[in-house]
């Protein structure tokens, strides 16, 4: 068997035991945290782990399939690699603004108790989620308009050396 047979089985098996093993193992800890022991207990903690989890399935769904064409069909074009490239930075950016927001709202617990503990969490844990998609998001269109989205994973996916620019 070649090195390319052997990666597209791989790459192939790695695929759908993603979709489905780590998507699900994602789904369960979103549930478990939705609906667990006690659902009025959503500390800002626990969304922010759901949210990261969320965002893990949004990155694994696109950037993995856009993968698993590139394996399976060849070279994927500017369109979808830009996507998976996009959605890759955008979910990436997202994950660390929450994971710093959590940390931050811990800090504030511990010297501010009175001013923290005044906080709705679940209407501050929806907001940072929103901001944090918004965020990365934004961050992500910028890129792409200002065209500094090219990597290595960008010239893989779409078969191009460097990205076609507007005559």
């Amino acid at each position: 068997m070649s090195n390319s047979g052997l990666i597209w089985w791989l790459g192939s098996i790695n695929y759908f035991l993603t979709m489905t093993l780590g998507n699900g193992t994602h789904y369960i800890i979103i549930a478990f945290e939705r609906y667990g022991a006690d659902p009025r207990k959503r500390s800002i903690g626990n969304q922010m782990v759901s949210f990261a989890c969320q965002c893990f399935i949004a990155h694994t769904v696109v950037s993995g399939s856009v993968f698993a064409g590139y394996l399976w069909f060849g070279p994927v074009g500017h369109v979808f690699g830009t996507l998976s490239v996009m959605v890759k930075a955008a979910c990436g950016l997202a994950v660390c603004l929450a994971f710093l927001e959590h940390v931050l709202y811990k800090c504030l617990l511990v010297f501010c108790y009175y001013l923290a503990s005044n906080i709705d969490e679940d209407f501050l844990g929806c907001f940072l989620k929103l901001f944090n998609l918004m965020v990365g998001a934004l961050i992500s269109a910028i890129h792409a308009i200002l065209r500094i989205i090219y990597s290595d994973v960008y010239a893989t996916l779409s078969g191009q050396e460097e990205i076609p620019r507007p005559k």
